[in-house]
């Protein structure tokens, strides 16, 4: 089941699971530089206004005026409510009449000016006939009727001449204000097209000279006389005596690209053949004519219907509105061929109806200048670009929003452009519009792109819109839709009346079930919660966004299951997770039914009697995967049960203890179980009237009956690399029926036989099975020296060493099993060793960065040269670094690769390494899109005259990558993700050597660093470019002193550029770095990060969190900030070698940071790796600071297993220190420290336990610090 806001776009979206947000219509924004309608052009088409967030409404009043001494003007006017912004008259000065005056007042009557004086304006620079503005400060009128008043201290010789009037007023309302308050909008669909001009219409007036006017009059009396030379035109409608009058404009000097809002003629009528009323029509003349031949017989042909018409009597300025003539004129619709005025009707009478008026061909003396015919037109001209900012939308109250995928419909012309930004908040009024890394400085351009996950949790989303035109070209938004999901949080101390988030979860996973829909994710804290957890198809999700019950993350939230039947069941779902919970008692742990694409991992099942782990029944295309099943019953029966289902994955599971089977297959085909442990059950696997199922590395050991029970085949069961041991029998083949392979299989210590069953059928044995002793560890694990060690085949999954092992635990095989000794207790492991080889294991050096993180697994690329020649490997975690699997071969050629440098983006891994054949070095770039399984062919980037480490970095689509060569920095970028690269680019031209390029990437903004020394020593530089490498900026020098800076490396995130680099001024190298806090545009002062000599710095960055890791004397030591790099915690110790420990890295998730390094503590160069569980959340106090002494409050609190505690030892060294913690009595429960302490900062790890290492029961707790005669006591709460 899906849900939709909109019937309208239901094709659009019948593919997406979640909910989706539509906007459709030009209404729905509300505000921006978009924000009118041009009701000329299609619905709904917007304007890009110059004034956002109001609408124009202009007044227009013609007339002709002389203004001097007492002699003023007034003239009344009505408007709706709104500002004052200006007025402008069409006017000359003759003589000098002193500044002409312009006031706002009432209106007194009908017709006369009032004494209140809301404004005042005044203008002295009036000169020749021309346009003038008089400005106000937009101040507010309600409605009604107002008047203009204009005076001067002139005479009867010195006056102005006013011809016309124009006032903008500037209303309340806007075109697209808000109405809906922020509810799913129902828009009607319409497209906005965005017509962009100015708010504000431009006058322009066109008034020819005598020489280049164009007007003539026909006489129906003459018709063969041309009066195209007259002083006047006439109009005329006795009988047998008509009169017409022709008029033309050259309008080619009115500005293009914009659009005419109205255009008007004025005729100065100076005298009439009677004062009769005459009607005068405007008409459009449609074909040519010239002024000088034209008469009654030859006049051209016009249209039968007019565009405006005037009833007049008397003299003075006469206008007519030719506005849709003029506009056809303008964007070319229509041919100019000028206007006819014509008197309606015509002939039909006696009477003299004639009216004369000015033509161009004269000006009388005794009024002045100006008064020959002219038109007027308005133009809003183009404006290059504009934005709109949507309604907010409101996702609602309960759950946390998870924004997911930003899509638009929209026609760009070639040149424009359509780019938003997306703002989210809690608030509904702080909008911050950022774009898809999280920063201002980007924006979304891809259709279907993802949301950044900043705004993970925020409930009311507004988006920006920004639009760009070329020329005519405008870009055409038909709609916008925004894909979201909820994430409903649940802990057993919530409550079902709260709202399911975080801050207020509920307290059923029920509850969660009953708000879901499809795509929706549920996290589960630690607590105890019921069974019968049921999931159905209106839960189903996508395969891009699956639907998911998780625990949070560091908890492990309980199923109690007893009394119900399941712990969670799914009927006909698609695209489900299950992960993270311990299901307890329950008859069947997760019940999976006709459902598709779930996959459930790393779960502990704890089964009851008559009871089943798992139980798939009608299922296709699922995976079982890192589960525990374990049972403390008598009569459990199957770990993990599939059942007339296809396509099944079941791998890393670990079963034991079952009454009848570990695994069974029923009624199956085309599975897979892969590294699975099934060990002390009846028979480790059971495949019944199954087909086409392969077992590859699986350990089956120590089952009552056979390790591989086979019945009633119906194809072909294939064994490959898999232990068979210390059973009743290694294979159990019941019947002979369909075909079952064995080879590569160890079957040893099987008391009754390994390939026949009892009397029944044997199955063949395999020419590279072998019997023989697996070593097993205690955890099934192969211990030193046992014989399945590279004694398997290639079937597919990762292996290390000269082939894959035989057994489940290629990843923790003894060479051996390499577990982290990490206690709740402590800040850091114990350093680990993950090469055990003869020969040398490097990491690569300078700025090519070797780490990988996604979720919980944890990659690291490294070199060695056991085969003789150096080879690069991989090793991968996928418990967080506390065991490890055996390295990945990526190179098994003869020749050299070294220096991996690599990227990754989700599942997708970016590697680039340096292949040295026959003296010549290689660039070479390959992918992986399964986390290092699989690797695409090599591909020869460049061919380079020295060696040189590269150093790469993803953004999107966009593959960059910098290198040295030949004494210069080069780089080579990909724009469709690493598929295709361009030409590399030489991007530093010194004259001297440069060196050791970094690169860092958000979006189109790179940043690189390197150094050279063009400047006589050796400097760092920098450089950035902000369209995706296209363009570069100039070479910026970071480092300015006469000693060598070197090595540098550079990390972005959001604004902020980080440069750090080591230095020798002091005689010894120690590191320094700078900030920039514009995007690189500027850098601060110098800082300096250590004061011992150091080298190599490396490191990571994660929400503003900056890890530094450095080599100090013989080993590596850690620094962190949490304050944008202003300030560094104190140094941490990292290794403990007596060797040398090199080329420290480090990536971070969360508030664990993962190192690794390599030393020669054992005699020749390995690969180490450690990680802490420092909580780096809390606030840095900088070092001014630490003149008093303070305590803080601990985090997490309230806390379940481990709680951090943070102090400040103020000004002085070796105070004495105490830190206790007391019950809710006042009972010392435990001293946390209590030493001499030197001033600084420091984090106390506490586990929740007394000084007898006992675990404490729930309740609130007091922590006090006490420093001489300083006490200060917080309180903090344990809740398990």
């Amino acid at each position: 089941m899906k849900r939709f806001l909109f019937l309208i776009i239901f094709v659009f979206i019948t593919q997406l699971s979640g909910y989706l947000w539509v906007q459709t219509t030009q209404s729905d924004f509300e505000s921006g530089t978009l924000n009118d309608v041009d009701t000329r052009t299609n619905p709904g088409d917007v304007i890009l206004l110059k004034y956002p967030g109001i609408s124009a409404y202009q007044i227009q009043i013609n007339l002709y005026y002389q203004i001097y001494g007492v002699n003023w003007y007034a003239q009344t006017f009505y408007i709706p409510s709104g500002y004052i912004n200006k007025v402008s008259f069409y006017c000359s000065k003759v003589g000098d009449p002193g500044p002409l005056i312009v006031e706002i007042r009432d209106r007194l009557g009908t017709d006369l000016p009032g004494t209140t004086i809301y404004a005042t304006s005044s203008r002295s620079d009036i000169t020749t006939i021309g346009e003038y503005e008089f400005t106000f400060n937009q101040f507010y009128l309600p409605s009604g009727y107002y008047s203009i008043v204009l005076h001067s201290t002139g005479d009867i010789d010195n006056y102005y001449n006013l011809y016309y009037w124009n006032a903008d007023i500037y209303l309340d309302g806007r075109a697209c204000s808000s109405t809906n308050g922020g509810a799913v909008w129902t828009g009607i669909g319409t497209d906005i097209g965005f017509k962009i001009y100015n708010s504000s219409a431009d006058l322009f007036i066109i008034q020819p000279s005598p020489s280049a006017g164009k007007d003539a009059y026909v006489d129906q009396r003459n018709p063969n006389t041309n009066y195209g030379n007259a002083t006047l035109i006439s109009v005329e409608r006795r009988t047998n005596r008509v009169r017409r009058s022709y008029i033309q404009f050259d309008i080619s000097s009115l500005p293009q690209n914009g659009t005419l809002d109205s255009a008007f003629i004025y005729c100065y009528q100076y005298a009439q053949a009677s004062a009769n009323n005459l009607t005068i029509q405007s008409r459009m003349v449609t074909s040519n004519w010239a002024e000088n031949t034209i008469t009654w017989n030859n006049q051209p042909s016009f249209t039968a219907t007019f565009s405006d018409a005037i009833t007049t009597n008397s003299n003075g300025w006469k206008r007519w509105n030719i506005s849709s003539y003029a506009r056809g004129w303008y964007d070319g619709t229509n041919t100019n061929n000028g206007i006819l005025l014509i008197s309606s009707p015509e002939g039909g009478t006696a009477l003299t109806y004639g009216k004369s008026f000015y033509s161009s061909d004269y000006q009388p003396a005794i009024l002045g200048q100006g008064l020959i015919p002219y038109i007027s037109c308005y133009i809003r001209a183009y404006v290059d670009s504009g934005y709109l900012i949507s309604q907010s939308f409101d996702a609602g109250e309960f759950g946390e929003t998870r924004w997911a995928k930003f899509y638009f419909n929209a026609t760009i012309p070639s040149g424009s452009e359509i780019k938003f930004q997306i703002a989210t908040n809690n608030d509904n009024s702080t909008w911050n519009f950022l774009g898809p890394d999280g920063t201002p400085n980007t924006f979304y351009t891809i259709n279907g792109e993802n949301i950044n996950q900043i705004h993970y949790g925020d409930r009311y989303l507004k988006f920006k819109v920004y639009l760009k035109r070329t020329g005519l070209n405008t870009p055409v938004l038909h709609d916008v839709s925004i894909l979201y999901f909820k994430d409903y949080y649940v802990d057993d101390d919530g409550s079902d009346l709260n709202y399911g988030k975080i801050s207020s979860p509920f307290k059923t996973i029920s509850k969660a079930i009953e708000m879901m829909r499809g795509s929706d994710g549920c996290i589960v804290m630690d607590g105890i919660y019921d069974g019968n957890n049921k999931i159905t198809d209106i839960h189903t999700g996508s395969a891009e966004f699956p639907t998911f019950f998780r625990n949070y993350p560091g908890e492990t939230p309980l199923i109690n299951g007893s009394g119900f039947d399941f712990g969670f069941f799914d009927s006909l779902g698609e695209s489900l997770i299950i992960s993270g919970f311990k299901i307890d008692s329950a008859n069947v742990g997760l019940s999976l039914l006709g459902v598709k694409n779930v996959k459930c991992e790393n779960n502990i099942i704890g089964v009851p009697d008559f009871g089943y782990g798992f139980l798939l029944q009608d299922c296709s295309s699922c995976s079982i995967s890192n589960n525990k099943v374990f049972t403390s019953s008598s009569v459990p029966f199957e770990g993990i049960w599939v059942y007339n289902s296809s396509n099944v994955k079941i791998f890393r599971n670990d079963i034991r203890n079952m009454n009848d089977c570990g695994l069974l297959i029923e009624q199956s085909s085309n599975c897979i179980l892969y590294q699975n442990l099934s060990v002390y059950n009846m028979f480790g696997v059971d495949i019944i009237s199954s087909a086409s199922c392969s077992l590859y590395n699986n350990t089956f050991d120590g089952n009552h009956d056979s390790g591989i029970h086979l019945n009633q085949l119906t194809g072909t069961i294939y064994t490959v690399n898999n232990n068979i041991t210390g059973s009743m029998w290694g294979f159990g083949w019941v019947d002979g029926s369909g075909y079952v392979t064995s080879d590569y299989n160890n079957l040893w210590n099987n008391s009754r036989g390994n390939y026949i069953y009892g009397t029944g059928f044997g199955v063949p044995e395999g020419p590279n099975d072998i019997h023989s002793d697996p070593l097993y560890t205690s955890a099934w694990y192969l211990g030193a020296g046992s014989p399945c060690i590279d004694a398997g085949v290639y079937v597919g999954l990762p292996y290390s060493g000269l082939a894959p092992d035989i057994g489940a635990f290629e990843s923790a095989k003894s060479r051996g099993i390499r577990k982290s000794s990490l206690k709740s207790n402590d800040v850091w492991t114990d350093d680990m060793r993950l090469t055990n080889e003869k020969n040398s294991s490097y990491l690569s050096w300078n700025n090519s960065n070797p780490l990988f993180i996604k979720d919980s697994i944890i990659g690291i690329f490294f070199y060695d040269n056991r085969l003789g020649n150096y080879n690069i490997y991989l090793l991968k975690s996928y418990e967080n670094g506390e065991s490890w699997n055996e390295e990945i071969p990526i190179t098994t050629d003869n020749l050299n690769n070294i220096f991996p440098s690599i990227s990754n983006k989700g599942d997708t891994i970016f590697l680039v390494y340096i292949k040295e054949v026959n003296g010549v070095y290689h660039l070479i770039f390959r992918i992986s899109y399964d986390l290092g399984e699989n690797w695409s062919e090599e591909k020869i980037l460049a061919s380079l005259n020295n060696s040189s480490s590269p150093s790469i970095a993803v953004s999107g689509d966009n593959v960059h990558i910098v290198y040295s060569d030949n004494d210069e920095i080069f780089y080579i970028r990909s724009t469709d993700g690493g598929l295709n690269f361009e030409t590399p680019v030489q991007i530093t031209y010194s004259p001297f050597e440069s060196y050791s390029p970094s690169i860092s990437c958000k979006n189109d903004t790179i940043h690189i660093t390197w150094f050279d020394r063009r400047d006589g020593n050796y400097e760092v530089y920098y450089k950035n470019s902000f369209d995706n490498g296209s363009n570069w900026s100039v070479d910026k020098r970071i480092t300015f002193d006469d000693s060598s800076s070197i090595y540098p490396f550079v990390l972005s995130e959001n604004n902020y550029v980080y440069i750090f680099y080591q230095d020798n001024r002091s005689g010894d190298f120690n590191i320094y770095y700078r900030i920039s806090e514009d995007y690189g545009s500027n850098f601060g002062d110098e800082k300096r990060l250590t004061e011992e000599h150091s080298y190599y710095p490396r490191g990571d960055i994660n929400n503003n969190y900056i890890h530094i890791v450095y080599r100090e004397g013989n080993d590596i030591f850690y620094k962190f900030s949490i304050d944008n790099g202003n300030t560094f915690n104190e140094k941490i110790q990292v290794s403990s070698s007596i060797g040398v420990s090199e080329y420290p890295f480090c990536i971070s998730k969360n508030d664990t940071i993962f190192i690794t390094w390599f030393d020669e503590r054992d005699g020749n160069p390995e690969i180490y790796f450690k990680r802490n569980m420092i909580d780096t959340t809390g606030t840095y106090i900088s070092e001014e600071e630490y003149k008093d002494h303070k305590l803080f409050q601990n985090k997490p609190n309230p806390f379940s297993e481990k709680t951090y505690i943070e102090f400040i030892v103020g000004e002085g060294n070796n105070k004495s220190v105490s830190l206790c913690i007391y019950d809710i009595l006042g009972n010392l429960v435990n001293v946390l420290k209590n030493e001499k302490l030197k001033s600084g900062k420091y984090y106390i790890l506490w586990n929740g336990k007394d000084r007898n290492g006992k675990l404490l029961p729930n309740g609130v707790y007091f922590y006090e610090l006490k420093i001489g005669d300083f006490v200060q006591r917080k309180k903090m709460v344990i809740i398990r």
